[in-house]
């Protein structure tokens, strides 16, 4: 609906939880829309590998909610920043070793085709 009214609005959310699952459906979807509306991944990410993987599959962003109400169930303020902290410093170390020094140099060809 969004591809077909653009006015109506500009992005797509996406739940996918299996990791296979969710390549196969993230490959279709990018390439059904083309470019014509932003994909966000919603539910999975775990880890920065996982934002990685999310990023190359074509999605403009990922949402955290999860492991944000972890940490502040942990420990408050201090706990939602030692989440966010610790997953961009994953983030920062996956992409360091595909050869990534910037989000926008995250590309599909880092995932395995199978």
């Amino acid at each position: 609906m969004c591809v077909q009214h653009p006015g109506i609005c500009t992005q797509i959310v996406l739940q996918l939880a299996c990791a296979k699952l969710e390549r196969l459906q993230m490959k279709e979807i990018a390439d059904a829309v083309a470019g014509r509306a932003e994909l966000y991944v919603d539910g999975g990410i775990r880890r920065g590998t996982d934002i990685v993987k999310a990023l190359a599959l074509g999605a403009r962003a990922v949402l955290v909610a999860r492991p944000v109400i972890w940490g502040l169930a942990l420990d408050g303020a201090e706990g939602v920043r030692s989440v966010l902290d610790h997953l961009r410093v994953e983030l920062v170390r996956a992409m360091a070793l595909c050869g990534a020094a910037r989000l926008d140099q995250i590309s599909n060809d880092l995932v395995a085709k199978q």
